[in-house]
């Protein structure tokens, strides 16, 4: 990036948060931060002072008072609902976009294993294996079944590309919606028919983004009104879901099973029922996870960088008011 511009200056200057921080940010507990202090270096300060554009995750409380010339954020992940805990550029007119790309696919295939895996029994396998017993028992195919998607967002438009690949009947519900055809989905469904999209649905895959609207959104009317075959997938946030009541949905059989990489509280604390339910798989957030993605998200911040010099506009911007 310097190599493109002479006038570019990249210095690097961590600010990494505590766990327990993010966390409070993600729950709008902005309260509560002053119980867990974390001060940015005084390296991170320095840079600050004079930063035109910052590269990141974690942004310190009131950031751009820290920093007076900051005019451009480029986040590292695709959501950014933990930017409205105090970091006080939501309140500012400092421009913020997100992670667009390298890791979208990634996340995609991982639902489908997700759907692969429950109906082909895999985890029943994987647990007989060092028992070594000896069981043949009768998969399923995913097509020709339903999945709903609830987001169709960037993510939510790969999973139904995906799952169309497999023969499936694709629903998506989403909150801007203006009626028009959707690739790769046989029917949308605005928020306010939720209820109605859900007991269609042999699978439901949450790939929406966090924000005041949709936190809590999964809760016991929406549960109790899935087929009690389904499979509840969340790539999306913890906190969209009503955790307690999903634990009960799945010790009292309202739905088969979940496959779950994001929780209300990340890591998940040990006392957690989710840890030892057998209807339950379980990944430490880690769906974008693959190899070369630092590589790809620093591609698409040099093109990035290359648009802010030329003038030219910023993909993936995020919309303040809407949180994503």
């Amino acid at each position: 990036m310097a190599q493109a511009d002479p006038c570019v200056r990249v210095v690097r200057a961590q600010y990494v948060e505590p766990e327990a921080r993010r966390d409070l940010r993600r729950k709008g507990l902005i309260g509560e931060l002053a119980r867990h202090p974390f001060a940015p270096s005084n390296e991170f300060i320095e840079h600050a002072r004079i930063a035109e554009v910052m590269y990141g995750f974690d942004f310190p409380t009131d950031v751009p008072k820290m920093a007076p010339r900051l005019k451009w954020v480029q986040l590292i992940g695709a959501g950014a609902d933990h930017l409205s805990g105090g970091s006080g550029l939501f309140e500012s007119d400092i421009l913020v976009t997100k992670l667009g790309g390298p890791s979208l696919r990634n996340i995609a295939e991982y639902v489908m294993n997700a759907m692969l895996s429950h109906v082909k029994l895999t985890k029943t396998y994987i647990l007989a294996q060092p028992k070594k017993e000896w069981t043949r028992l009768s998969g399923d195919t995913i097509g020709g079944k339903t999945v709903g998607i609830v987001g169709l967002g960037r993510i939510g438009s790969f999973v139904a590309q995906f799952s169309k690949a497999f023969d499936m009947r694709v629903l998506a519900c989403r909150r801007s919606f203006d009626g028009a055809p959707q690739p790769n989905v046989d029917e949308v469904f605005p928020t306010d028919r939720l209820l109605e999209m859900l007991p269609l649905c042999d699978f439901v895959v949450v790939a929406t983004a966090l924000t005041p609207e949709t936190r809590g959104l999964i809760g016991e009317r929406e549960l109790r009104a899935m087929k009690k075959t389904a499979l509840f997938i969340n790539i999306a946030r913890g906190e969209v879901v009503d955790e307690p009541v999903l634990i009960r949905a799945l010790s009292e059989g309202w739905i088969a099973a979940a496959h779950l990489d994001v929780f209300q509280q990340e890591p998940l604390p040990p006392e957690s029922p989710l840890w030892e339910m057998p209807n339950v798989t379980m990944t430490p957030h880690s769906s974008a996870a693959m190899p070369g993605l630092a590589i790809g998200r620093l591609h698409i911040f040099a093109e990035q960088i290359r648009r802010y010099l030329a003038g030219e506009p910023l993909l993936y911007v995020v919309d303040k008011k809407k949180g994503y």
